[in-house]
């Protein structure tokens, strides 16, 4: 049972990959056939895969079985800007009526110095620091949600990350758009140790509308100007 659990976590974290490095294009279609032959296995657990990838956003199946790489809008992201809004903000609360631990304290304070260094530099950043930056921020949204402590909410952000994570190969992050997060990330977190949750609301808020927008406008930009989706550069992972 364990090896069969194994197998198919394995299987669907290949192609959350595939999706999110844009090897797998939005859209693409998925054959059951096609993945036994890759990841020589049986349907089993190709089946079992994804149905957890369906269940998180990150595939679409139709009623006539055809299965399909989630697509995403400008449209889509101000949908689901307000239900993040709504949702991180009770998982920010939540955390932060809980006491926290040494290693976590450690972790938050870490955090801050390499933010701190990535907002104060000087110069235009490199893709190994924005990779950082990116990096940095999964980690403070991941740390929301689990600190919280509720299941439902972390259900929740697995499928607002899933949504989310289809644009790492598509939409870049500017360096001062980095530099802004990092900011942003660093107030958000100060209060957290502080415990100022009025404040750190107004900032969370702040972080998630300008990481949200930044996404909403390129796609705006693009789908006025027709042009498709541009796979070089660093990208935004907020």
């Amino acid at each position: 049972m364990k090896n069969t659990e194994s197998l198919v976590s394995q299987i669907t974290a290949r192609i959350q990959n595939g999706i999110i490095s844009g090897e797998i294009k939005s859209g693409q279609v998925i054959k059951e056939r096609d993945l036994e032959k890759e990841y020589n296995v049986s349907r089993t657990p190709i089946k079992e895969a994804l149905k957890i990838l369906e269940s998180e956003g990150w595939i679409e199946i139709s009623p006539r079985k055809e299965t399909k790489v989630s697509t995403f809008s400008a449209s889509d992201f101000e949908d689901a800007l307000e239900v993040r809004l709504s949702v991180e903000t009770l998982a920010l609360k939540l955390t932060m009526q809980q006491e926290l631990t040494e290693e976590e304290i450690s972790k938050i304070h870490e955090s801050i110095e390499i933010l701190d260094e990535i907002a104060a530099f000087p110069g235009t950043l490199s893709n190994d620091q924005i990779d950082t930056y990116n990096n940095t921020d999964n980690w403070f949204h991941d740390f929301i949600y689990s600190r919280s402590g509720s299941k439902l909410l972390q259900k929740i952000h697995r499928n607002l990350q899933a949504f989310s994570a289809r644009t790492y190969s598509v939409i870049p992050i500017g360096a001062d758009r980095a530099k802004e997060g990092a900011m942003e990330i660093c107030r958000i977190l100060q209060g957290i140790l502080s415990g100022q949750f009025v404040t750190n609301e107004i900032y969370l808020k702040a972080h998630i509308t300008n990481s949200t927008m930044n996404k909403i406008d390129w796609l705006r930009n693009a789908e006025g100007n027709d042009d498709k989706p541009d796979q070089q550069g660093s990208f935004s992972k907020s």
